[in-house]
């Protein structure tokens, strides 16, 4: 059983074995993610080091949707996005790293290009994304797929 905070008041019992109970409403749910309870459920989960990636890696997430960016901002963002994904690829899991985190590289350009996320439409990526994954034919080797399949078309 996972203790919460006391100012978390959205959960009871074990999230992972009864998440429709523990998770009963939006309100539970957004203090799950904004309060970052789930930093708590993880900490017998996974090792010290795949804890830190997936805390700076949401925390770039996160910092994506801010609603003003500056040059300086922007930079350090496309310069943290590399870094996280790396460290994603390094410390978790091979089936983390693929196309669709691939992507997350290209939004901090396309914010300097078209400005802050909430503000345009995200239709063009996720069709991107959707013709991208139909060309997945061997999940063994994704990339490589890919680009046979887009050489061929």
């Amino acid at each position: 059983m996972v203790h919460f905070p006391s100012h978390c008041s959205g959960f009871t019992g074990d999230v992972f074995s009864t998440p429709k109970i523990a998770l009963k409403n939006t309100h539970g749910c957004t203090e799950y993610t904004a309060n970052r309870i789930w930093i708590f459920l993880l900490k017998d989960m996974l090792e010290l080091r795949q804890r830190r990636t997936l805390v700076f890696f949401f925390d770039v997430i996160a910092r994506i949707h801010a609603r003003r960016f500056d040059d300086e901002a922007l930079t350090t963002l496309e310069d943290d996005m590399v870094v996280a994904l790396a460290l994603l690829e390094r410390d978790c899991t091979i089936h983390l790293s693929n196309i669709t985190t691939h992507i997350l590289v290209h939004l901090a350009s396309k914010i300097r290009d078209n400005g802050p996320l909430y503000a345009f439409w995200m239709f063009a990526f996720e069709r991107m994304n959707s013709w991208i994954t139909r060309r997945v034919m061997n999940r063994s080797k994704m990339e490589e797929c890919v680009m046979e399949t887009v050489q061929v078309s």
